[in-house]
C-alpha cells in the first residue's frame, strides 16, 4: 500500500524439527485514519478528537518456538504514545504468560467516545425486556492459567481525570489472581488497591481493599464532571469481599468495612 510500508527480518531454524524463529518487524510510521481511508473501510471506532489515529508505527522482536515464544526490547508509538513492552508465552496449553508494559502517557478522551444515553425508551415509558438466565462461565482455562504482569503508565487521561505514575501488578496461579498492588497518583493525593479472584470452585470469591489519601476534590470535579461545587481532601479506606459472577449473587454476599472522610470541605 502506498499508505504503510513494513519490513521483516529474521530467520528459521529447521523448519521441519525445532521450528525457531527469530524475527524483527518493522512498520514505518503511517496515518491508520488514511490507510481505512484508501481501502474505503470504516475506522472501528469514532473517535471525539479528528486529530487522532494519524500516527502509528511498531518495532518488535520476536523469538520463538512451539514451545515458547518471546517479545523483547519492542515498542508501538501511537500519536503521542510511546509504549514499551516484553513478553514472554510459554507451556502454551496453560498457558504461562508474563508481561511488562511501560506507556509514557495517553489521554482516552480523546480516542473512546463518550457514554450515549439510554436507548429503548418510547411514548415516555422505559421498553421492558425480559429478565434473563444468569450465563454460566467456564473459569477452567483460568485455572490454568499463570500470569505474571506489570504495567506502568506516566499521565493517564479519562473522563477528564488527570492521573499520574500509574502501577499495575498482576499475578496469577492456580485460579487464584492477586492484583497487588494497583496504584497511582491524583490531584495532590494517591489511590492504592489490592485485589484477590478465586476461580478454584465454581462460584469465584473476590475481595477488595482500597486506600485514597489527601485527594483534592475541587480539581477533580472540576476536570471530571465540569463543575466548581465543592472542595476539600478527600480521605477513604475499604475492605470489601463478594462471591459470584452476577450482579444478583454478588449483592447478596457483599460484606466489609468502610470510612469516608472529608477534610477542611466547603460547598461552592
Amino acid at each position: 500500500f502506498k499508505q504503510l510500508e513494513v519490513a521483516l527480518k529474521g530467520e528459521v531454524v529447521e523448519p521441519a524439527t525445532e521450528q525457531k524463529f527469530n524475527v524483527n518487524l518493522k512498520v514505518a510510521s503511517f496515518s491508520p485514519r488514511k490507510l481505512f481511508e484508501t481501502l474505503e473501510i470504516p475506522l472501528p471506532i469514532q473517535t471525539p478528537d479528528p486529530a487522532v489515529l494519524n500516527k502509528l508505527q511498531a518495532d518488535l522482536t520476536v523469538q520463538g518456538s512451539p514451545a515458547a515464544i518471546t517479545i523483547s526490547n519492542s515498542s508501538v508509538a501511537l500519536d503521542d504514545s510511546q509504549l514499551k513492552l516484553e513478553a514472554k508465552v510459554k507451556e502454551m496449553n496453560k498457558p504461562d504468560v508474563a508481561f511488562k508494559l511501560d506507556l509514557n502517557g495517553i489521554n482516552l478522551d480523546r480516542y473512546l467516545p463518550k457514554g450515549k444515553s439510554e436507548k429503548g425508551k418510547a411514548d415516555g415509558k422505559a421498553a421492558k425486556t425480559p429478565a434473563k438466565e444468569p450465563t454460566k462461565i467456564d473459569y477452567e482455562p483460568l485455572r490454568r492459567m499463570v500470569l505474571d504482569g506489570e504495567i506502568t503508565v506516566g499521565e493517564l487521561i479519562a473522563n477528564g481525570a488527570k492521573m499520574e505514575n500509574v502501577l499495575v501488578k498482576i499475578t496469577g496461579k492456580n485460579g487464584i489472581f492477586d492484583l497487588n498492588p494497583l496504584k497511582l497518583d491524583l490531584y495532590q493525593g494517591s489511590v492504592a488497591l489490592l485485589g484477590n479472584f478465586n476461580v478454584q470452585k465454581q462460584r469465584p470469591v473476590s475481595s477488595v481493599e482500597l486506600k485514597t489519601e489527601n485527594v483534592q476534590a475541587g480539581p477533580l470535579l472540576k476536570d471530571s464532571v465540569n463543575k466548581d461545587i465543592l472542595r476539600g481532601t478527600m480521605n477513604a479506606a475499604a475492605k470489601i469481599v463478594f462471591a459470584g459472577d452476577n450482579p444478583a449473587d454478588i449483592k447478596k454476599s457483599l460484606n466489609g468495612t468502610g470510612n469516608f472522610t472529608f477534610l477542611d470541605g466547603a460547598i461552592v
